[in-house]
């Protein structure tokens, strides 16, 4: 195969060649080179090439039409040191193995059920926003979206409420484990992790607590009998047998997959509210509109999911926050032989540096790629299914997407029908990527009861 042409090649620094540049804001490097050549751009560190990869044609290609060429590079390796082989650091047949034992188990959670939970966990939450309101004192809203879906997640795969003291302090583990793989990711030079660095040190820690805290419930859903365990995700897991081998999931890949729903269930989604409310606190006149939907679908009543569907303005919110602010902002793929990508040529060894953050506010594909305007969602609107791609695209598409959709409209609604709220004036933040897309600051919103 003849490629045409050849990537257009970013300068870099003689030895670390772009390190320094993904170290500052590896999301926003990655999405700007992209868009300044056309889609695709090369870039160095130290001696490793790397694709940074911005147009939804080309992530198409990657990730859908030719994915078998491009598994997912070694930065999974660095997650996995958190979560194990999980559905979302794993490869090949054993991922293919994994997702048939997972993606059943993980249906067994309804929509209905899912709604019913997220409304019970958020009638919580807000009885003790209403003493915050009272107080008048701002709520902190990233760590109580994290103490949010953190009970949401507890109760579907657990059958567990979990407090507020370990909410938090998982929250924060989590946060400093992101940070320390981000890290791996990105530094030209890592030492393993056996080494007892600092940064290593914590990362087998936050592992430990995970699997202390999993361990006594896994435990006891094998010692049950089958029709006495409770109805919840992890039973599921534990008893589902794989439909061609009659196998089930063994007591490593058992914890592992646990962790990766525990994980991945609370921090992607716990993110993708706080952005949704820190836009409206800075756009008034939508979140308006957005209050006379809820007061004319809703009329006081807590949403089902008859009336979810019922609010496409709540909808369109949602989906403009996590295009703006995608939940994971850039994924990795490695060629296994040469191609040819947008017409430009593709070496074997590369990786592909995928920015859904960049082909999200790709200025080809969307009109004022850096504005909220969720009425671009609406229903009858034109947009490309191929730009927007907040929980991934292809085979590796985020199993657990309606899940958080439901949670965050569930959340939402029931915010917007009990309070007005507002930040202080000429408040921003800037988005920060420890694997996740965060705030890099405490949003604090002000409340207001509405009458």
């Amino acid at each position: 195969m003849t490629a045409t042409a050849e990537i257009p090649t970013v300068s870099g620094h003689w030895l670390t060649g772009s390190a320094p540049d993904l170290r500052r804001a590896q999301h926003r490097f990655a999405a700007e080179i992209a868009h300044q050549h056309g889609g695709l751009a090369r870039f160095r560190i130290l001696n490793r090439s790397f694709i940074a990869c911005a147009s939804a044609e080309a992530i198409r290609h990657v990730m859908v039409e030719r994915h078998e060429n491009y598994p997912r590079s070694y930065h999974r390796r660095n997650g996995a040191l958190v979560l194990g082989s999980g559905l979302i650091f794993n490869e090949g047949e054993e991922w293919l193995f994994r997702r048939r034992m997972v993606l059943p188990a993980f249906r067994t959670a309804t929509s209905e059920s899912i709604c019913a939970i997220s409304v019970e966990e958020t009638r919580e939450m807000l009885r003790e926003w209403e003493s915050s309101a009272q107080a008048g004192e701002p709520v902190v809203v990233l760590q109580q979206t994290q103490r949010l879906t953190l009970s949401i997640i507890g109760r579907a795969l657990l059958s567990t409420r979990i407090d507020r003291e370990a909410a938090d302090a998982f929250g924060s583990s989590v946060k400093e484990s992101l940070r320390a793989i981000r890290d791996r990711n990105i530094r030209p030079v890592v030492l393993p992790p056996w080494v007892p660095t600092k940064a290593n040190r914590r990362i087998h820690a936050v592992r430990e607590s995970f699997e202390s805290f999993l361990e006594p419930h896994i435990r006891e859903r094998e010692e049950l009998p089958e029709g006495e365990r409770p109805d919840d995700i992890l039973s599921h897991l534990v008893g589902v047998r794989d439909a061609r081998t009659g196998e089930r999931l063994d007591r490593v890949a058992l914890m592992d997959e646990t962790k990766t729903l525990f994980a991945a269930g609370f921090e992607t989604t716990a993110t993708g509210l706080a952005w949704c409310l820190y836009l409206l606190g800075k756009h008034p006149e939508v979140a308006a509109v957005w209050r006379e939907e809820l007061d004319t679908v809703l009329n006081g009543a807590e949403p089902d999911m008859d009336s979810l569907s019922r609010l496409p303005w709540t909808a369109a919110i949602v989906h403009e926050a996590l295009r703006l602010y995608p939940p994971v902002p850039t994924v990795a793929r490695a060629s296994e032989e040469d191609d040819v990508v947008l017409g430009k040529r593709v070496r074997r060894g590369d990786v592909i540096v995928i920015s859904i953050f960049g082909v999200q506010r790709n200025p080809e594909e969307w009109d004022a790629p850096d504005e909220f305007r969720p009425e671009r969602f609406l229903p009858g609107r034109p947009w490309n299914r191929d730009a927007f791609m907040p929980f991934a695209v292809g085979k590796h598409r985020c199993i657990g997407n309606v899940f958080a959709h439901i949670e965050t409209m569930v959340a939402l609604a029931m915010i917007g029908q009990r309070f007005d709220f507002s930040l202080p004036e000429d408040f921003t933040v800037v988005e920060k990527a420890f694997v996740t897309l965060t705030p890099d600051r405490d949003i604090p919103l002000t409340l207001r009861r509405r009458s």
